[in-house]
């Protein structure tokens, strides 16, 4: 229902003059919508990820329908999420099997003191800001563990490489 509220409120954004606002305030309405819209899309976040653990409710079809349900307002496929998710879980800390969060290695940088630049530092977070979690994690798996570079870790492909079989 807060979705569908502020999404309402927002059409009034662009057209302050309508409703008797000053032209200038979508300058200040937009960066405050944003910062609600978030919060409430996180909540939305929260419920789906306790829905891929199985822990939203004691029945695991209404934990699969709620979780598909937010999963999608979210854009994220859901099963995929949670097979993965409950992988990561499973090898957190480890560096050739963790699903996510598998760090770089030297090998990766050119140059070690590069990484460690304000810049670089900057361009790792706009990257990740802006297509780290799709396409970068969901599509091509660029943060994953090495032993999927090459194969096909796409998280809306059916036979990609972490659905198959041991």
């Amino acid at each position: 229902v807060n979705i569908a509220i502020f999404g309402f409120l927002a059409t009034f954004i662009s057209n302050p003059v309508a409703i008797n606002l000053p032209a200038w305030s979508p300058y200040i309405l937009w960066p405050i919508y944003w910062v609600i819209q978030g919060t409430v899309m996180t909540g939305v976040w929260v419920l789906a990820h306790e829905c891929g653990h199985q822990s939203f409710s004691e029945s695991e079809l209404a934990n699969n329908i709620f979780g598909t349900v937010l999963h999608s307002l979210l854009l994220v496929p859901y099963h995929p999420w949670r097979i993965t998710h409950g992988r990561h879980h499973n090898n957190t800390g480890s560096c050739e099997n963790d699903e996510v969060f598998a760090p770089s290695t030297r090998m990766d940088w050119a140059n070690e003191m590069l990484r460690e630049t304000p810049i670089a530092n900057l361009f790792g977070i706009v990257v990740m800001l802006t297509v780290g979690w799709i396409p970068g994690y969901l599509v091509f798996n660029a943060t994953g563990p090495a032993k999927y570079r090459g194969k096909n870790a796409n998280h809306f492909s059916p036979t990609a490489v972490f659905f198959q079989k041991d």
